[in-house]
């Protein structure tokens, strides 16, 4: 194998994984059809900012494509984007998904929004940061396009999340006046107050609803 790279017919992309050039030569390959291609032998899903521009959600071009996996896999690099992989249970990796054109499995537009509001610590350290901005942008493009129309989000949040995402989720759909906050009520739990984003001090206004510190920058005057 070594010799096919050196002679430029293969490129690799990990241990035991090649991307073979066709005869013409190098073509690129979008990142979203390298993973699908890549992982299609287990269970996966393409989540976070490349989930939202599948999604047409954002219109931000991701350097970073996050996948989510039923195992632990460290981050991988090829031809300038980081592929980075976050463990989840194999119940959350098979469900809410949709299939790309090119038959990449992608994170419906619920299940990423879900999963941006776990705002969990990277274990590995090369996660991209899980703060509000994403999910806002995506909650406000989604009520635009109609995207949110018949979501079932108490099911999304009991799949994909836990009463700290019902709580965040919540708050969001409320402010930017979507419905589906109400089904969410009864999921957030019988603890204290919690800070919306652990990135940040825990310090800033309470929302008694939903039991929030509102510490995240993102959140300012983000009601409209």
């Amino acid at each position: 194998m070594s010799r096919l790279v050196d002679a430029g017919l293969i490129d690799r992309l990990e241990r035991g994984s090649y991307v073979v050039h066709p005869r013409s030569g190098r073509v690129p390959v979008l990142p979203v059809d390298l993973v699908g291609a890549w992982l299609a032998d287990e269970p996966y899903a393409i989540i976070g900012r490349a989930a939202a521009e599948q999604h047409r959600l954002t219109l931000d071009t991701p350097s970073t494509i996050e996948v989510q996996l039923p195992r632990s896999k460290d981050p991988v690099e090829f031809r300038g984007v980081v592929y980075v992989f976050t463990r989840g249970p194999l119940e959350s990796v098979t469900a809410d998904n949709v299939r790309s054109r090119s038959g990449a499995v992608i994170a419906s537009p619920g299940k990423a929004v879900a999963l941006l509001l776990t705002q969990e610590a990277a274990r590995r350290g090369a996660r991209p940061p899980r703060d509000a901005q994403l999910a806002l942008d995506m909650l406000r493009s989604g009520r635009r396009l109609g995207t949110w129309n018949g979501t079932d989000w108490a099911g999304l949040v009991q799949r994909h999340g836990n009463a700290q995402v019902a709580r965040r989720l919540g708050y969001l759909l409320e402010m930017l006046g979507l419905p589906g906050a109400e089904v969410l009520t009864p999921l957030r739990g019988s603890s204290g107050n919690k800070p919306f984003s652990p990135l940040y001090p825990a310090e800033g206004p309470i929302d008694t609803r939903w039991r929030l510190v509102l510490n995240d920058p993102a959140l300012k005057g983000a009601g409209q």
